[in-house]
């Protein structure tokens, strides 16, 4: 291999690596934890009441009372938010 196309090959992995490095978190963040830091100042109330809703249906479900209709409980935040 000549030194004319090994810059290019170099440049094309460097190139990946940052594109690799930017889409990768360097942690986990939890959806409840995430959700609660974004929500904008004049959707807060709005959101809270969706949250809590959100918590009790995960209480719901790791529950496991009968007595509670299926449609009102979930087995994740995601779920919970989503329903």
């Amino acid at each position: 291999m000549t030194s004319r196309p090994l810059w290019k090959v170099v440049v094309s992995l460097l190139v990946l690596a940052a594109a690799v490095y930017e889409l990768t978190p360097l942690r986990t963040v939890p959806l409840e934890t995430y959700a609660l830091e974004h929500v904008r100042p004049e959707s807060q109330a709005d959101f809270n009441k969706i949250h809590a809703e959100a918590l009790a249906r995960i209480q719901a479900y790791s529950a496991k009372d009968a007595t509670i209709p299926e449609d009102r409980k979930a087995s994740t935040y995601y779920q919970a938010l989503r329903d």
